[in-house]
């Protein structure tokens, strides 16, 4: 059976499937207008008899009625539509579908356009208007003139119309366009001449399009026409006049940039690639093909060529766009940080965070672009199968040498530039030489090129396969070498390039020369900083450089190599920063690695790297408890500290890789990146010969990290190590913080007695100490003890004094975790709205420092609260809160059961079995970790029945896991909570399984 189409925006059609039906007179064919235009409603008889005869009603009008009502019935029938109108009372219903009628279609795609036009996505809004234009093929209802429920209908309708025209025109106007629009606009006024919209809108075109005069001139003749039929000119008129006077530069305002990780702004123009753009544009917008691989050699164009795609894709408003350029590092872990960087995933999520990823893109397009995956296609491959599978509205654009090898992948093969013209085809229009051509007038202005000039130029670009970066290369130094010279060198300098590519180290050899011959234009002191840029592995701003290399150079020959690589194209600049920053592509920073090399410089380079590092972290003033806010200006250098560790562990002496990664601690556990710190950690302490002091502190480091991570015994080897290298070198400070954190593992295990001597021998040292981080550890270690062991007053007396050391300090991590402890100190002491207060002060102030531990301790004691007051919604409100903090792994198997279970206690007393159901499936993967975890002292009279309940099926904790398993479980459930509980209910099953 075909669908039933009806066609009022112009003649009477109807149709089923492809074949017409046969309509009969005009009061026949009215009856299944006025039907159509009410499909689904009852439609009673008097109104279509007013509408049809009006007050012209003859005698037997009903009968004449239902004659057409009986002809429409039988021509459906026939049609194998049978039962389609139905009597209702004392009238009639058409069942159609709504988007069977090219008006209600009109609408939704008057709808759609709008909703595009106010988000700024102008030529998707366009299409939608041109989709909604196209569905008129005459007048509205125009063989019905006459009939009452003609003027009904099309009372408005028509100006509707008009209106649609006028906001399709602020779209095209929105996208860009410009002289374009300035004959069909001046159609439009002439056809409208009061319609003021239309009388800006060419002002605004004209303007545009470099006629200033003109746009003054449309204004005084609309002013002329208005005052002739005795009104002035509105508002709207007025105020185009006086922006086209003052010059407003929001006239030539195009689309605004999305949040993602935008593509940076391309340099020079694309030559030669106009049918591939199109084609890629239309494969992105379509979503058919949603990964799309750009293959091909070295030097072929594919960046260049998905930048441009990417520029235009979002600059077209089709959807927005994440712009990912993989940094060239040894670790190829760092492909899933730099794409959730690209999404604003937080980075510390490195575990694969696909649903975090997920959660983000929604239902929104979003295309993905991948510049430059071949040396760690296989991790490219596995994040971008993840995201794909995670997220149906996302496109993903790569581009690499080789295909990342996934189902429904679209390999689309970039060919060199054509270098030679078809027949009947100018030299100068191939592609090759045109690019050629424009490049080296850009390079050195005035350039002129004859005939036979240009049939060199056709060979030189032959001669190099086309490769448009071999082409940019070769323009760059015709203005000094002539164009005769230029092909003689290059035949034997490019030999390799020209030569057929092959796979492997071949391949990579004939982009070095592309890159050398480039690199031999450049003055010495350019190719020496070249060499020693390549010790970034992020950005980097001129200031930076400086620092690093300003007494090697000094700063003018500094500033003049520097703006010397950037006027050659060596440098890439990043988009969106305030302060210029720029990158070296990785195929540069390999070759300049190579350099450096061969300068004997490498360990130099580095060591001043480090150095950098090491200056910028000190000078930062990290303190630990101060929050993560204090490190904001230093998260743009995270891939080059990185970088700089990498090497150090690898190359440099154990002391200089053990003090490198100690001065990051504050900084890294504050940003959640605890894990990787705890891996450079272990590196380092794997070299025995280390510097008084450093092993120390890195034991102390990576023994704190164990214990955040619920691995006492580790953490107590670590800590008893290193408390006993600061006793020998009479370090109380560093006694301090290892006694202070020996304490929270013995509070943990239940062994009070151990701890005692320790609180006492720390607040003593600490009270000496001219440290109040020192000072704070000490007072914390003592709040704990006596919280734990019921000795609640002179615990509350200690937190108090915590509290005002840490706010007058300005730690404020340590102010938000013991407003949590006082939290807990008066759930103990049975005031729970109390605690429920001092929950909400920790929640405030956890919130500034942007730290996973105070969030998580914070809201994890507003959930007890709220559970001691019977507040379930908010309960889970908090719980997901905790569960879903995006500042990295901060959660432990411990800490997920601690919120677990109060969850628990939640989904009970609400009978919310989905809440029930995913609790108990997180409770059992967090005793699969550990089965002997149990119920926090503190929380026992709370949450102790329903973990009894829960774990006394033996079957549940025989499994093995590991807290990576808990930790991702308590994230995908934090999620769950949130989508849920923001939209005030359960979701659905299908809802919960995305």
């Amino acid at each position: 059976m075909g669908t039933l189409r009806v066609s009022l925006l112009g003649g009477f059609q109807t149709t089923v499937g492809d074949a017409s039906l046969p309509a009969g007179g005009a009061k026949q064919r009215a009856v299944f207008a006025m039907l159509a235009l009410r499909a689904g409603d009852t439609v009673p008889e008097s109104r279509l008899i007013d509408g049809i005869w009006g007050d012209a009603t003859p005698s037997a009008v009903r009968s004449s009625l239902q004659v057409y009502v009986a002809h429409w019935r039988r021509v459906l029938g026939e049609a194998d539509c049978s039962d389609r109108i139905e009597r209702q009372g004392s009238g009639y219903r058409l069942e159609m579908d709504p988007g069977g009628l090219d008006i209600h279609r009109y609408y939704v795609l008057l709808e759609l356009a709008r909703t595009a036009l106010a988000e700024e996505r102008f030529a998707v809004a366009a299409g939608r208007f041109d989709e909604a234009q196209a569905l008129w093929r005459g007048d509205a209802l125009q063989d019905f003139v006459g009939m009452p429920f003609h003027q009904w209908e099309t009372a408005s309708l028509e100006p509707g119309r008009v209106q649609a025209l006028a906001d399709r025109t602020d779209a095209l106007l929105g996208a860009g366009r410009g002289s374009d629009l300035v004959g069909p606009l001046e159609g439009l006024v002439a056809q409208h001449p009061y319609e003021e919209r239309f009388r800006a809108q060419l002002m605004h075109a004209l303007y545009r399009s470099g006629r200033q005069v003109d746009a003054l001139r449309s204004f005084d003749q609309a002013r002329t026409a208005l005052v002739d039929i005795g009104i002035e000119a509105g508002p709207q008129l007025r105020a185009m006049e006086q922006r086209v006077l003052q010059q407003d530069p929001d006239l030539e305002s195009r689309v605004s940039p999305f949040a993602h990780a935008a593509p940076p702004e391309p340099i020079t123009s694309l030559v030669g690639r106009e049918a591939e753009v199109v084609e890629l544009v239309s494969l992105a917008s379509r979503g058919v093909d949603r990964l799309v691989t750009l293959t091909g050699p070295g030097g072929v164009g594919k960046s260049r060529l998905a930048l441009e795609v990417a520029n235009r894709v979002q600059e077209e408003g089709w959807m927005p766009v994440a712009y990912v350029a993989i940094p060239e590092v040894a670790d190829s872990s760092v492909v899933a940080l730099a794409v959730n960087a690209a999404f604003g995933v937080p980075e510390s999520w490195r575990e694969r965070p696909v649903a975090e990823i997920a959660r983000m893109l929604g239902t929104s397009p979003l295309l993905l672009v991948v510049d430059g995956a071949e040396h760690v296609h296989g991790s490219v491959r596995d994040v971008v199968s993840e995201v794909l599978q995670h997220s149906r509205q996302l496109r993903v654009l790569v581009t690499s040498r080789v295909p990342l090898g996934l189902n429904g992948e679209r390999q689309v093969p970039v060919a060199p530039l054509v270098c030679r013209a078809a027949e009947g085809e100018s030299l100068r229009e191939v592609p090759a030489v045109e690019l050629f051509i424009e490049r080296a007038e850009r390079f050195q202005s005035g350039l002129l090129f004859d005939d036979s000039d240009v049939s060199v130029i056709g060979e030189i670009c032959e001669g190099v396969d086309g490769l448009p970066l071999a082409i940019e290369l070769a323009a760059a130094r015709s203005g000094t070498l002539g164009l005769e010279e230029l092909r003689k060198r290059l035949v034997s300098r490019l030999d390799v390039v020209a030569a057929p590519y092959r796979a492997g180290e071949q391949r990579h050899r004939s982009l070095r020369d592309v890159i050398g011959w480039s690199f031999g234009l450049l003055s010495a002191d350019a190719q020496t900083l070249l060499a020693r840029l390549s010790v970034f592995s992020g950005g980097f701003s001129l200031a930076h450089v400086e620092q690093i290399w300003g007494d090697a150079l000094g700063p003018t020959r500094l500033l003049d190599a520097f703006e010397e690589l950037d006027r050659h194209s060596m440098l890439t600049r990043l988009p969106g920063k305030v302060v210029p920053r720029f990158r070296l592509l990785a195929t540069v920073r390999e070759f300049a690695g190579e350099v450096l090399g061969g300068l004997g410089e490498t360990a130099d380079a580095h060591h001043r790297l480090i150095r950098w590092v090491h200056r910028g972290v000190e000078a930062a003033g990290g303190r630990v408890g101060a929050g993560a806010k204090q490190f904001d200006h230093l998260e743009l250098e995270v891939d080059n500290v990185r970088a700089a560790v990498l090497w150090a562990l690898e190359n440099a002496s154990s002391d200089d890789a053990a003090e490198l990664t100690n001065s990051l601690y504050v900084w890294w556990m504050a940003r959640g990146r605890a894990e990787e710190l705890g891996r450079w950690c272990e590196q380092c302490l794997e070299h025995p010969h280390q510097g008084a002091g450093i092993r120390a502190w890195s034991e102390l480091y990576l023994g704190r990290i164990h214990g955040r991570k619920d691995r006492v015994n580790a953490s107590n080897n670590l800590l008893y190590s290193a408390l006993a290298q600061f006793r020998d070198a009479t370090n109380d400070d560093g006694v301090v913080h290892a006694l202070s954190s020996l304490v929270e593992n013995c509070v943990h295990q239940r062994n009070f007695e151990t701890a005692r001597p320790m609180v006492h021998e720390a607040v003593l040292l600490a009270q000496s100490s001219a440290s109040s981080e020192v000072r704070c550890r000490a007072l914390h270690a003592a709040c704990w003890l006596s919280g734990s062991l019921r000795e609640l007053d002179d615990a509350s007396i200690t937190a108090e004094s915590l509290v005002k050391e840490a706010s007058e300090a300005g730690l404020i991590e340590f102010e938000a975790k013991t407003l949590a402890d006082l939290a807990w100190i008066a759930r103990l002491q049975q005031n729970p709205e109390s605690a429920h207060q001092w929950a909400l002060l920790a929640v405030e102030r956890a919130a500034i420092a942007d730290t996973g531990g105070s969030v998580v301790s914070a809201y994890t004691e507003l959930a007890l609260a709220n559970l001691a007051l019977g507040r379930a919604e908010d309960g889970i409100r908090a719980v997901a809160a905790a569960l879903s903090f995006e500042s990295g792994d901060d959660l432990s198997p411990s800490s997920v059961l601690r919120l677990a279970l109060p969850l628990a206690v939640f989904a009970e007393q609400l009978g919310d079995t989905q809440i029930a159901a995913r609790v108990a499936s997180l409770i059992e993967v967090v005793r699969a970790v550990n089965l002997n975890i149990g119920v926090w002292p503190a929380d026992e009279d709370l949450v102790g029945s329903i973990y009894a309940k829960m774990t006394s099926d033996d079957g549940l904790g025989r499994a093995t896991a590991t807290d990576v398993d808990a930790i991702k479980g308590a994230r995908a459930l934090g999620e769950w909570l949130q989508f849920s509980w923001r939209l005030g209910r359960s979701p659905t099953p299908s809802e919960s399984n995305r």
